[in-house]
């Protein structure tokens, strides 16, 4: 890294990395999901993207899941394991 660049990570999630953009105590804020509305006065430049992994408990059977059902699972239309195959 270039000696005259400062990185500081902080925790607080991409509402922090938003506020401190915007008041100027951060030159770039790190931000994990896309800009709101009320947010487009900034410019978000992709620079990285996370990797997210799904973990179920050793003892679920369930041994893969498509991503429309994790989307399901996650936006509460699948609220039990055996709409996957699984036990309920």
């Amino acid at each position: 890294m270039h000696p005259e660049i400062q990185v500081d990570v902080r925790r607080g999630g991409s509402s922090r990395g938003i506020a401190d953009a915007r008041r100027n105590h951060a030159d770039i804020g790190m931000v994990s999901r896309e800009l709101s509305p009320a947010e487009q006065d900034l410019i978000a430049i992709t620079i990285a993207r996370d990797g997210i992994a799904v973990i179920v408990h050793r003892d679920n059977p369930i041994t893969s899941l498509t991503n429309n059902q994790i989307a399901a699972i996650y936006t509460g239309d699948i609220r039990d394991w055996r709409d996957v195959g699984g036990a309920s």
